[in-house]
């Protein structure tokens, strides 16, 4: 899951860079602005709908998330 999470994010890194080349300068810095949240929920939900959808689980599937996404940006920004 950690590799599939890399490949992601290195992924859209690649592709909103060469996205943000054809934007004008000054909706640049909107554009990276990417919300971290959305990254951390969606994978919180893939590890529920992979468990089951068990009841009770939302605080840990969160923690987890948060893991496995802080891990990969750490790891993905600096793979090059």
């Amino acid at each position: 899951m950690l590799r599939v999470e890399q490949a992601r994010l290195t992924y859209n890194e690649t592709r909103d860079a060469l996205a943000a080349l054809f934007l004008p300068p000054d909706q640049r810095l909107v554009f990276w602005a990417i919300p971290r949240h959305s990254r951390v929920k969606d994978l919180a939900e893939l590890f529920w709908l992979m468990a089951g959808k068990p009841q009770g689980t939302a605080e840990d599937d969160w923690y987890r998330a948060e893991r496995v996404v802080r891990h990969a940006t750490a790891t993905a920004c600096c793979a090059s």
